[in-house]
């Protein structure tokens, strides 16, 4: 949900970038390329971790101990990817609100 929103920003910033004079246009430009990659990584890397929960799901059999210590682990990497995104998220926004300053 939080990754959809954020592709939404940065469609939305993409859109308004393109309104506006060519030197503004070419540096927003560099910033929402910039974004974009990150939301690719924070994707890849949330994709990644969902992957990892499942498969240690599964080779747990639903409870045993090694899982306690492996959902720890996934669960702070998870909570470390989620920070990084609403971090990434708040970004945007703030480049949002700048972009709309400059109109």
């Amino acid at each position: 949900a939080m990754l959809d929103q954020a592709n939404q920003l940065i469609q939305q910033m993409e859109i308004e970038a393109r309104s506006l004079d060519s030197g503004t246009r070419r540096q927003l430009t560099t910033k929402v390329t910039a974004y974009k990659s990150s939301l690719k990584g924070l994707r890849d890397d949330h994709r990644m971790a969902r992957e990892r929960a499942e498969r240690s799901g599964l080779m747990a059999g639903g409870g045993g101990d090694g899982l306690g210590t492996q959902s720890r682990d996934q669960r702070t990497r998870m909570e470390a990817a989620t920070n990084k995104l609403q971090s990434q998220n708040d970004t945007l926004n703030n480049a949002r609100q700048v972009i709309a300053e400059t109109e």
